[in-house]
């Protein structure tokens, strides 16, 4: 019940309309390019079609988490927080309510972004796309073949766990300074900047002798344990090269522990701060 009271209350705004919107003209966009350049080859359309999940990705992403931070900000900002908390229901019930509605905005986006994408792409190509594979190379540098549809569900929930870490991270920091703009700032620089930095400074200096410096050394060995560094699973899907030789599971118990510790931090504060 209270998640239906938060997502009624989602829907009644126009952004989550501007959101679909924008999401359905990306990929009207991306069919009429295709359509366009006459693209059939395996390799051609398997490119554009990344293109298209990133686009669409990055919509959703930046929905999902202006709603996040909003969400928990808006009450403090109205003063509303005052009357949510007289109910009858536990504070920990109006936390959960408010995560699982950012999700359900999340999950609803993204089947709309996927299933468009699929009916889209099955009427632009000759083969029925349940018969095509897309070339792979795996870590020992075999070349095999995946299944297109494996490959998009893969995919499909990489991009819900990444958007999911940026959630509860927009959420507790909403929680913490009762407004949205910090959480959106961070979100997006982390998102956009300190990921694909922590990354790229990994791969640079791994290869390097830091013997000899050691406090390099020991900044460098700790990129994997940060959590901007985990939330993108897709680089295991498609095989990106990188040094550090972890697994999605390493990434997964990273995100695991972090997720924990930002649920233990918004309970602490939202379920035990005074209402003022």
């Amino acid at each position: 019940m209270l998640i239906k009271n938060e997502l009624f209350k989602i829907f009644k705004k126009k952004k989550i309309y501007v959101s679909i919107i924008m999401v359905l003209i990306v990929l009207a966009v991306h069919a009429f390019l295709i359509k366009k350049s006459g693209m059939n080859s395996m390799g051609d359309w398997i490119q554009l079609i990344s293109t298209q999940l990133a686009a669409t990705g990055l919509i959703i992403f930046v929905t999902v988490v202006l709603f996040s931070a909003d969400i928990f900000s808006e009450d403090y900002s109205l003063g509303t927080i005052k009357m949510l908390f007289v109910r009858p229901q536990k504070r920990i019930l109006i936390l959960m309510s408010k995560l699982g509605a950012s999700f359900s905005i999340l999950i609803f986006l993204s089947l709309i972004a996927l299933v468009i994408s699929a009916v889209i792409n099955t009427f632009l190509f000759d083969a029925p796309l349940l018969n095509q594979y897309i070339p792979y190379e795996t870590d020992t540098g075999e070349a095999v073949e995946k299944s297109y549809i494996l490959y998009t569900i893969q995919m499909f929930l990489a991009n819900i766990v990444e958007i999911g870490i940026y959630i509860f991270i927009a959420s507790m920091l909403a929680i913490i300074f009762k407004h949205s703009s910090v959480a959106i700032i961070i979100c997006l620089v982390g998102h956009f900047a300190i990921s694909p930095i922590l990354s790229s400074l990994y791969i640079a200096f791994s290869n390097l002798d830091l013997s000899k410096l050691i406090l390099l050394e020991n900044i460098v060995k700790s990129i994997p344990y940060i959590v901007f560094y985990n939330t993108d699973l897709s680089k295991y899907i498609i095989n990106v090269p990188n040094s550090l030789e972890t697994s999605i599971w390493f990434s997964i118990a990273v995100l695991s522990v972090y997720v924990t510790l930002f649920l233990f931090i918004s309970y602490k504060i939202y379920c035990k701060r005074d209402v003022y």
